[in-house]
C-alpha cells in the first residue's frame, strides 16, 4: 500500500514539474496563395510558405520540444468568375504530396468546402520541419478542365493548426 502511494505521489510530482518546465502554445497558421487565373484547360502551380514563427512562439523558438499538427486544411477563397471549372488539385508540403482531389472550383467556393489533409506520415514530417524553425513551402498544383475560355480567378487558403511545446528552463 505504501509503495502504491509513493509511486502515485512521484507520478503526480513529475506531472507538476513537467507543467512548470513546459509550455504548450496553440498556433494557427493561415497562408493564402497568390492569385491563380484560369482561362481554359491548363496545368499550373503556386506556392506559399508556412512557419511557426509568430508573436506567440517568438520567445520560445530556441526551446522547442515538439510540434504536433492537429489539423491541416485548404479551401478556395476569393473566387471571381462565372465558369465552374473542374480541377484536379494536389497539395504538397515538406516535399511530400499530402492530398489530391477532383472538384468543381466554383462549387467548392460557394459551398465553403474545406478539404482536410490526413496523411499522418506527411503531417509528422511537416511538424519536424516546422520545429526546426524552417519556412516550409506549401505548393498547390492544379489541372483545370474547361471547354470554354471564360477566365476565373481564385486563391487557395491553407490552414495548419498545431500545438507547439516549448521548454521553459
Amino acid at each position: 500500500m505504501f509503495t502504491t502511494l509513493l509511486l502515485l505521489g512521484i507520478t503526480t510530482s513529475c506531472d507538476k514539474v513537467e507543467e512548470l518546465t513546459e509550455k504548450d502554445i496553440s498556433v494557427k497558421i493561415v497562408e493564402t496563395t497568390p492569385q491563380i487565373t484560369l482561362e481554359s484547360s491548363e496545368t499550373g502551380r503556386t506556392e506559399t510558405n508556412a512557419s511557426i514563427r509568430t508573436s506567440k512562439t517568438q520567445d520560445y523558438l530556441d526551446k522547442l520540444k515538439s510540434v504536433k499538427i492537429k489539423r491541416f486544411t485548404y479551401k478556395v477563397v476569393r473566387f471571381q468568375g462565372t465558369e465552374n471549372y473542374e480541377i484536379e488539385a494536389s497539395v504538397y508540403a515538406a516535399g511530400m504530396k499530402f492530398f489530391s482531389d477532383k472538384f468543381k472550383l466554383k462549387n467548392a467556393y460557394s459551398n465553403k468546402t474545406s478539404f482536410e489533409v490526413t496523411n499522418t506520415k506527411g503531417l509528422n514530417k511537416l511538424a519536424d520541419l516546422l520545429k526546426k524553425g524552417n519556412n516550409v513551402p506549401l505548393i498547390f498544383e492544379y489541372t483545370a478542365d474547361s471547354e470554354v475560355n471564360t477566365p476565373v480567378k481564385f486563391r487557395v487558403e491553407i490552414t495548419i493548426e498545431a500545438t507547439v511545446t516549448a521548454g521553459l528552463l
